[in-house]
């Protein structure tokens, strides 16, 4: 069983394999950090902490001078964008320049409602943080929006191990499903 659901976790990259990189310059438009659910008494996990923080650095380092923090609270009572916000101003960046897009239950919709965002704003360039292993997933429904991105990975507060433990979790495996049944042609409303 779980090797069928892996399979179906990668079977669209082996027919589709969108690109990483449709960016090529340094600077864009915003930062989307895609969501990761928080720690049960609403602080930031590992995971969510390491997308937070390696957007805040490209933040400062001059990438963008905007941040979009994405996701709501599907998976705890906590909302994803307003704590990844919350967290991102303790880290010093100013409240004016983060949204939290607080609508999205999964990467599809963290990619829909930010690219929506974006086009309020009249953005065209991001650069999106998730974690390595998530890195094709979000590229596939990136590649699927009006922009021009980069992708950008980071291996999480824990390391790998935590990252091989998501990529196998078993309600991240059957939203994946999502995946499959679009590239199949079957579309699914948000």
């Amino acid at each position: 069983m779980l090797l069928c659901l892996a399979a179906i976790n990668t079977l669209p990259a082996l027919f589709f394999a969108p690109p990483l990189d449709t960016l090529h310059q340094q600077r864009a438009d915003v930062i989307i950090v895609l969501g990761v659910p928080a720690k049960v008494d609403g602080t930031p996990s590992d995971m969510m902490a390491a997308r937070v923080e390696r957007g805040v650095e490209l933040f400062k380092q001059g990438v963008a001078p905007h941040m979009i923090v994405s996701g709501t609270a599907a998976h705890n009572k906590w909302v994803e964008a307003e704590v990844m916000k919350a967290y991102a101003q303790k880290l010093g960046v100013p409240a004016e320049a983060v949204i939290a897009e607080g609508k999205s239950q999964n990467t599809a919709q963290n990619l829909f409602y930010s690219t929506a965002a974006m086009a309020d704003h009249g953005w065209t360039t991001a650069v999106i943080v998730t974690s390595t292993i998530h890195v094709p997933r979000a590229a596939y429904f990136a590649a699927r929006h009006p922009i021009t991105y980069r992708m950008e990975g980071t291996d999480g507060g824990t390391g790998t191990a935590l990252n091989r433990a998501y990529v196998f979790e078993w309600e991240h495996l059957l939203r994946t499903r999502m995946v499959l049944l679009d590239f199949l042609g079957i579309r699914i409303v948000h």
